[in-house]
């Protein structure tokens, strides 16, 4: 019997999942062209959530020396990280000193679930990469909530992502750059509107 591929398995989840959870779903999020579809919710309101890159995204501009679109951060809980489809890869960071290019340190809220997203300013600080991982779909990649990383692919991609328990009201952010979240976390307007996204998404992908 064929292996069930991961787009097909990301929309049977998109079809089975509920009204209520499929519109906790955003789309440019964190960056243009990147969605963030809610797949389930447990009992303990952690998600299990898949994002999906199109096309025209700039996800592979994710690097210290390019123009690291979305930035390097945290989360406010544990993360775990699955392929759906593509090569992507989960790149951590860490603090450093001495002489070198400085980021901006943020303190940062994506306002996902209560309204729009709030930033501080907060520092500057110099990163350097510790550690490069490439999604597949044998396994999933854990990673603690204060591990600094980000997500590089280009082309159509997507990942699962499944969030353990909440710890933190905020994240750190690190960018090179002023930055402006107009036009990012969109909302959907219907449960079908979510469905549909995810097929076109589907139909993009296996092209």
């Amino acid at each position: 019997m064929k292996a069930q591929s991961g787009i097909d398995l990301l929309v049977e989840l998109v079809k089975k999942a509920d009204h209520k959870t499929l519109l906790m779903s955003r789309m440019n999020c964190h960056a243009k062209n990147v969605d963030s579809i809610v797949l389930r919710e447990d009992s303990r309101g952690q998600l299990n959530r898949a994002f999906l890159a199109w096309p025209g995204h700039r996800l592979h501009t994710n690097k210290l020396d390019d123009d690291l679109e979305v930035g390097i951060h945290d989360h406010r809980y544990d993360i775990w990280l699955l392929l759906i489809h593509g090569v992507v890869a989960n790149v951590t960071y860490d603090r450093a000193g001495g002489p070198g290019d400085r980021l901006i340190e943020w303190r940062f809220r994506s306002g996902v679930v209560n309204g729009k997203p709030e930033r501080e300013r907060i520092g500057e600080c110099r990163l350097v990469e510790n550690s490069r991982t490439l999604l597949n779909r044998d396994s999933w990649v854990g990673q603690d909530k204060n591990v600094l990383h980000t997500i590089e692919c280009s082309g159509a991609a997507a990942w699962f992502v499944q969030e353990g328990t909440t710890a933190k009201d905020t994240t750190t952010l690190f960018t090179k750059r002023e930055f402006s979240t107009d036009g990012l976390y969109d909302r959907f307007a219907t449960r079908s509107d979510v469905v549909a996204r995810v097929l076109d998404w589907a139909k993009d992908a296996r092209k």
